[in-house]
């Protein structure tokens, strides 16, 4: 599986913050699924399972990522 990262959601912006995770750690997602959001220097927006599995925080609420950096990463159960 693999990790999701910072997109450039902006040609301005090189990070964004974590506003919130709507899932908890070891909750089960589905791909699609919204489970949080990001905050650049103009918009608020939504992230989304890119694939189904558990969700695992790399990042937590309130940091600051760089473009391209972790932010969660989706296991499956073993």
């Amino acid at each position: 599986m693999k990790i999701v990262v910072t997109p450039q959601l902006s040609v301005n912006d090189q990070s964004a913050v974590v506003v919130e995770w709507g899932k908890e750690d070891g909750q089960f997602v589905k791909k699609g699924e919204i489970v949080g959001s990001l905050e650049t220097s103009k918009s608020v927006v939504e992230v989304e399972a890119e694939e189904d599995g558990y969700f695992r925080p790399v990042a937590r609420a309130g940091d600051r990522v760089p473009v391209g950096g972790a932010l969660f990463e989706p296991y499956l159960a073993r």
